[in-house]
């Protein structure tokens, strides 16, 4: 039997949350999962070199912005729903009193 260490099923898991609840395309995660394993690496004392430490820091800023800008877009489109619904609401029970 076929057995997976507990670290790749979570690795498995991790990018399928990338894929199906943030709708990254596979470079998106491929450039992901890059950036955590040299964050691990980083902080693990494996990578030394203050040059690819600041490179880190850059595309750890980089996608704090990403994730900004599409907590923005989220949350118009929550409002946008939430506006719908109330207007859906006031048809249904207008609909109901008649």
């Amino acid at each position: 039997m076929l057995r997976y260490a507990e670290e790749d099923i979570e690795v498995v898991k991790e990018i399928r949350n990338l894929r199906i609840k943030l709708g990254m395309n596979l470079v998106e995660i491929q450039h992901f999962m890059g950036l955590m394993k040299n964050i691990h690496d980083t902080i693990n004392g494996d990578i030394t070199d203050i040059d690819k430490i600041k490179e880190v820091e850059g595309k750890i800023h980089e996608l704090m912005l990403i994730i900004d800008e599409r907590e923005k877009v989220l949350k118009r489109i929550k409002n946008n729903c939430s506006t719908y619904l109330g207007k859906l609401n006031k048809i249904v029970k207008h609909l109901e009193e008649e």
